[in-house]
């Protein structure tokens, strides 16, 4: 059991969240164009997938607004993740 004394540490300690962070919009922003797939974020309402949720966003919103868009496989256009849709849960 801890005695209070032990310091909690952070998977971002040696290099800084901002750091990380930057990191990840980076090469999230890379895979926008790799394929014409559409993608799917799984959110439960959990602090991971928050976590996931806001750097994809936040990297989606770094992009030229004429990068957010593009064609997939059945030739239909699909703007990426800066609108929501939400459906009542029934």
């Amino acid at each position: 059991m801890a005695d209070g004394n032990e310091k909690t540490r952070s998977a971002f300690e040696s290099r800084g969240l901002k750091a990380v962070t930057n990191e990840l919009k980076a090469e999230i922003r890379s895979c926008t164009w790799k394929d014409f797939h559409s993608w799917v974020i799984g959110y439960s309402g959990g602090k991971d997938s928050t976590a996931i949720l806001q750097v994809v966003w936040l990297a989606v919103s770094e992009l030229p607004v004429a990068r957010r868009t593009k064609e997939n496989s059945c030739n239909q256009y699909r703007h990426f993740g800066l609108k929501t849709r939400l459906s009542p849960r029934g």
